[in-house]
C-alpha cells in the first residue's frame, strides 16, 4: 500500500511540474499597431515571450554568434516581441534616417498620443531577427533587452524600418 501511494505521489508531482512548465512557456498576446515608415503592416500574430539568448566571444571582441573559432560563451534571458506581418518592411537609406551606417534595422516605440518614446538601432541578430519568407510574409523577433517593461506597457505603435547601407542600396 505504501508503495502505491508513493508511486501515485510521484506521478502527481510529475503532472504538476509539467503543468507549471507549460504555464511558464506561455506567451503574452499584444495589440500593438505595427508600421514601417508610412505604411501600416498587417500583423495577425504578435506576442511577447521570455527567451534565452546565447552569445559567444571568439577572441575578436565581437559578440556575434560564431560558427567556428575559440572563446567563451554566455547567455541571458530577456523578453522578445515576436510578430508575423502580411506586408513587407519598408527599406530606407541610412542617411535619410539619421542612423549609424552599419545599423540593420531602426525600431521606434510610440505612445497613444503618437509621441516617440524610444528608438533603438539594431546591429545584429541578437537585437532583431527578421525573416522574409517565400510565402510573402515577414516573421520577426525583437529582443527587448534594456527596454523597461513600463515603456513597453506605454507603447501603442511600433515602427520598424530596414536600413540600407551604401553597399546594399
Amino acid at each position: 500500500m505504501r508503495y502505491y501511494s508513493f508511486v501515485i505521489t510521484l506521478i502527481l508531482l510529475g503532472f504538476l511540474s509539467c503543468s507549471s512548465f507549460q504555464a511558464k512557456a506561455q506567451a503574452e498576446t499584444t495589440t500593438y499597431k505595427f508600421v514601417s515608415a508610412d505604411s501600416t503592416l498587417k500583423v495577425p500574430v504578435q506576442f511577447i515571450k521570455k527567451r534565452a539568448v546565447s552569445m559567444y566571444d571568439t577572441g575578436t571582441g565581437s559578440t556575434e554568434k560564431a560558427a567556428w573559432g575559440y572563446g567563451y560563451g554566455f547567455g541571458y534571458t530577456s523578453l522578445h516581441l515576436e510578430f508575423e506581418s502580411k506586408t513587407p518592411l519598408t527599406q530606407m537609406y541610412w542617411k535619410h534616417l539619421n542612423t549609424h551606417k552599419f545599423c540593420d534595422f531602426l525600431i521606434e516605440f510610440y505612445d497613444r498620443k503618437d509621441q516617440l518614446l524610444f528608438s533603438k538601432e539594431c546591429f545584429n541578430s541578437n537585437d532583431i531577427n527578421i525573416i522574409e519568407a517565400k510565402n510573402k510574409r515577414t516573421y520577426g523577433m525583437i529582443n527587448l533587452k534594456g527596454i523597461p517593461k513600463t515603456l513597453i506597457n506605454d507603447t501603442r505603435k511600433i515602427n520598424i524600418i530596414k536600413v540600407l547601407s551604401k553597399k546594399n542600396k
